[in-house]
């Protein structure tokens, strides 16, 4: 466990999604966007607006169905998907899903996250979403660095829009991603 170490410098929460360790049990179905709308909420509730959020096995990708995301001098780090309950693993870092929006500002860091033997390391996007990432002069670039998945290393974006915008002095960073098939920055397609 990171969390003692972490905890040293920094906030740290440990919550357990819906069905999970102490929490509520109900007779629902457990899907991404159940879990998606618990975080959300508990963010919201505690006021948590820049967070860096850390996951494991199913926490590892942030699900984003139909919702969405901003993010402003943050960071998703270290995260990897390794199960689904449907379908091919998806989305290390974070899968957006339905028409969500996610919005990576300010220094953002996508890191180091991991969709093994699936697709979109970093992020997986599907299914009209849109992710826009930018970066300015006064800060620090934001970045997709560092992932890994079998499609995609850093990006996958089906039937989705990918807005990436810097400038001159600081660029929107895609770089060192692998991926063992194909596309190891982005993968992007229709169908």
């Amino acid at each position: 466990h990171n969390v003692d170490a972490l905890a040293r410098r920094h906030r740290v929460y440990v919550p357990d999604v819906v069905g999970f360790g102490k929490t509520d049990k109900p007779d629902t179905e457990y899907t991404a966007a159940l879990f998606s709308t618990f975080i959300s909420d508990f963010m919201r509730a505690l006021n948590i607006e820049q967070p860096t959020l850390i996951g494991n096995s199913l926490g590892g990708g942030i699900a984003l169905q139909g919702g969405s995301l901003t993010l402003s001098t943050s960071l998703v780090s270290s995260n990897r998907a390794v199960f689904q309950t449907v379908g091919p693993i998806r989305g290390g870092g974070i899968h957006c899903t339905d028409g969500g929006r996610i919005e990576l500002l300010a220094s953002s860091r996508i890191l180091a996250n991991s969709a093994g033997g699936g697709s979109g390391g970093g992020l997986h996007l599907e299914k009209s979403c849109e992710l826009h990432v930018s970066s300015n002069t006064f800060d620090l670039p934001s970045e997709i660095d560092n992932n890994r998945a079998e499609l995609g290393g850093g990006v996958f974006a089906r039937n989705s829009k990918l807005v990436l915008r810097g400038d001159f002095h600081t660029p929107v960073r895609v770089r060192r991603n692998l991926a063992e098939a194909e596309s190891g920055g982005t993968a992007t397609g229709g169908g």
